[in-house]
């Protein structure tokens, strides 16, 4: 032999090729598919459809705390708890509308106005809250209150989760 050359394998030399398939990477998790979901807007909701399924939770709610209350409210202060209920579903909606609001006037959601109702609904819920505590209403009232917004909020979280945003 001589010349430098390197003499390849006889399989080479003979045609039979083998061809390997790549090797995949080693993964410790597998690969995932992004979910493309679109970002919560509030532009886009039907709001005719929001509020009947809104005010049929509302019903549901309502027929479902009745015996509840029933054996953990006193007599004589039920109607106070529903009072305070009211009050915080009355204030809650007011402001969800208030969300809803640059669906109508667009300019409104690029002035950060979505950012201030934010801020909105936490300074007026603190201040009705204490606003039965300096006017001494009774903590059925208080506890309506704090009730009807977590039930409000829980509205908010199945709607996310069942319109898929």
């Amino acid at each position: 032999m001589g010349g430098g050359w390197i003499t390849p394998p006889s399989s080479i030399r003979a045609g039979i090729y083998t061809i390997l398939p790549p090797i995949p990477p080693i993964r410790l998790a597998p690969k995932t598919t992004p979910i493309h979901r679109e970002p919560m807007d509030l532009n886009s909701i039907n709001l005719k459809r929001f509020h009947l399924h809104y005010f049929t939770y509302l019903i549901l709610v309502l027929i479902l705390s009745l015996p509840l209350t029933l054996g953990l409210v006193a007599d004589g202060y039920r109607i106070i708890f529903y009072f305070g209920s009211a009050i915080s579903f009355s204030v809650q909606m007011a402001i969800l509308q208030l969300r809803f609001l640059p669906s109508k006037i667009p300019a409104l959601s690029e002035s950060g106005f979505p950012f201030f109702t934010v801020f909105l609904s936490f300074f007026l819920n603190l201040g009705i809250l204490t606003a039965f505590q300096v006017l001494e209403y009774p903590f059925e009232a208080t506890s309506g209150f704090l009730i009807a917004y977590f039930v409000h909020l829980l509205f908010l979280v199945f709607a996310s989760y069942f319109s898929g945003k």
